[in-house]
């Protein structure tokens, strides 16, 4: 199979199905489909980067107001839109989403390298090298604790809330802190981050390490090898949850085998995908309870030998340890005071984490919250089959 080049999008579809990377990646076929929520997101990107340039990059005097930022928005929902009218349904999401950006990011500390901008590096691969193509909203760089950190930032506007540890195994991001490694390796950055910065969300970010980015080097390198040892008439055709996305979801016969054997995609309208969740959900429901009543049984059997393995025939039965760190809300609302308190929302260990990371509040308050945290332990019986 041809791979022209290579890019976090294509390599996201190939993992989940390769006859639909063929069809998109390597034929381009068309799309027809688009949507208001795209093009919210391109008007909301749009805003961000002209006032991050202006104001951070280009350095042209223009306050760092909100008003200014939302006055870059209404132009680029025009633009997109096609209409300046702000009674549209999808003006006020964009404006809230950017109100919440202001609010909680400071450039001032940082210095922004760029904002989104086109560029490549290039993989070895059987076929020839072939370029990586990368496009991040905003690349920082700063100094923390004696370190030179590089922060490549990709704003988000979808509805989903993805954590640290799902951002970990991204290949997007993952492909991100690999080439901001290559790209700036002249800085010799003491590390890499990634921030996801969700307008409807928080901003999560992971850091990587020189391991870490190595690793998706041979990945990259692996998946590429994958999709040119592949002949397009052998490309298998995956059932996955983007099918729906699919260029070619009419044509593809694993997809209609599933509907015509009345598989999940036989579920047409929204009210036939809402009763069968319902259903499931509550299946789920009841076969969670009954595993908490039979998991107290075992732990109850091995309180009494006092085991915390139990030889069970075919299953070995172990005790698992869990520790959870969690925040004393009602002595976090006492150090930050009834403003700030208002602007975190709902108290939980990430965004105590944030500010004190920050430090925002002074070194006195900061070091108030780093004694917040609290660690509890549980117990948990796990019954795993035998291998052999």
């Amino acid at each position: 199979m041809d791979l022209r080049t290579i890019s976090a999008s294509g390599y996201e579809v190939a993992s989940t199905c390769l006859k639909r990377y063929y069809h998109e990646y390597v034929l381009r076929t068309p799309r027809t489909e688009s949507s208001e929520a795209a093009n919210l997101g391109t008007a909301v990107h749009g805003a961000l980067e002209d006032y991050v340039k202006a104001i951070y990059v280009e350095k042209n005097n223009l306050a760092p107001t909100l008003k200014n930022l939302l006055n870059f928005y209404s132009k680029h929902f025009e633009m997109v839109f096609g209409s300046a009218d702000r009674s549209n349904d999808w003006y006020p999401q964009g404006k809230e989403m950017l109100a919440t950006w202001h609010r909680r990011t400071d450039l001032s500390t940082v210095e922004v390298i760029s904002t989104e901008k086109k560029d490549s590096i290039e993989i070895p691969t059987s076929a020839g090298k072939k370029k990586y193509n990368y496009i991040w909203d905003r690349c920082d760089i700063f100094e923390e604790d004696g370190k030179t950190i590089i922060r490549v930032v990709d704003y988000k506007t979808w509805r989903k809330n993805m954590q640290p540890k799902e951002m970990r195994y991204k290949i997007q991001v993952r492909m991100y802190a690999m080439a901001a490694a290559i790209q700036f390796k002249d800085l010799k950055p003491d590390e890499i981050w990634v921030q996801l910065d969700q307008l409807r969300w928080g901003n999560p970010e992971v850091r990587f390490t020189r391991e870490d980015n190595l690793e998706t080097w041979r990945y990259v390198r692996r998946q590429a090898e994958i999709i040119i040892g592949t002949h397009p008439n052998l490309a298998e055709e995956t059932l996955n949850p983007e099918c729906g996305y699919c260029v070619v979801k009419t044509r593809c016969n694993k997809l209609r085998s599933n509907i015509n054997g009345g598989g999940v995609w036989s579920l047409k309208s929204t009210e036939e995908l809402a009763a069968a969740l319902s259903d499931l959900d509550n299946q789920a429901k009841g076969a969670a309870a009954a595993a908490e009543e039979v998991r107290a049984i075992l732990e109850s059997k091995m309180d009494n030998t006092e085991a915390s393995v139990l030889d069970a025939g075919n299953f070995t039965v172990e005790l698992s340890k869990t520790t959870r760190r969690q925040a004393n809300s009602r002595e976090v609302a006492l150090i930050v005071g009834p403003q700030v308190y208002k602007q975190i929302g709902k108290v939980n260990v990430s965004e105590v984490d944030a500010l004190i990371k920050s430090g925002e509040l002074g070194p006195e308050k900061t070091e108030q919250l780093k004694k917040v945290f609290t660690k509890s332990v549980t117990t948990s019986a796990v019954s795993r089959r035998k291998v052999g």
